[in-house]
């Protein structure tokens, strides 16, 4: 998995996103990665952290992400959005 992992620890954002999650520095945005990059990224902050947070604006992204996080950590859990039937009861 280092070998996945260890590109993005030689780019100057990442090691300074790096610094602000182990700084406890939080929360941390990050903005511009590709959707194929995102689960990468992420993984690759996933020990420096005791809680992490994604949040998109899309279902079918949010479960594509958790699909691509899996392969880092199998722990990883998916909260859908509350059913709009939820609120107008």
């Amino acid at each position: 998995m280092e070998t996945i992992l260890s590109p993005l620890r030689e780019i100057e954002d990442f090691i300074e996103c790096e610094n602000a999650v182990t700084r406890a520095d939080t929360p941390v945005s990050v903005s511009g990665c590709s959707d194929t990059q995102k689960g990468q990224f992420v993984a690759a902050l996933m020990d420096k952290a005791d809680y992490r947070l994604i949040v998109t604006h899309d279902e079918i992204r949010a479960r594509g992400l958790i699909e691509d996080l899996r392969m880092y950590d199998r722990e990883v859990m998916y909260y859908p959005a509350k059913d709009l039937i939820f609120f107008s009861a």
